[in-house]
């Protein structure tokens, strides 16, 4: 016969009130200048996001070529093709700047 344990919920479920609680004891046992980076980190900030200060708005053109070739390479080197254009626009850019 196979040997069965008997799993006592009502134990699992009072250690997990007492994790909840040890919780929110440790929040509130913080120095209030803990708690503020605690709560920086931590709380979701609604509304807009801060635009970035000296951001420049550029238009890049494309060829279907570059497109297909964007393809290629990004499954060449195994990232999205969002990653892969991201860099190649800041290698742009930083060539641009360079000149």
């Amino acid at each position: 016969m196979t040997n069965q344990k008997k799993i006592d919920l009502d134990a699992i479920d009072s250690a997990e009130t007492e994790l909840d609680t040890n919780e929110s004891d440790e929040q509130e046992n913080l120095s209030p200048a803990r708690r503020s980076v605690y709560e920086k980190f931590t709380k979701k900030k609604p509304g807009p996001k801060k635009k970035l200060k000296n951001a420049e708005a550029r238009t890049f053109f494309f060829e279907s070529q570059d497109l297909e070739m964007l393809v290629i390479e990004s499954e060449k080197q195994n990232i999205s093709q969002s990653e892969y254009m991201r860099r190649a626009l800041k290698s742009k850019i930083d060539a641009d700047r360079n000149l």
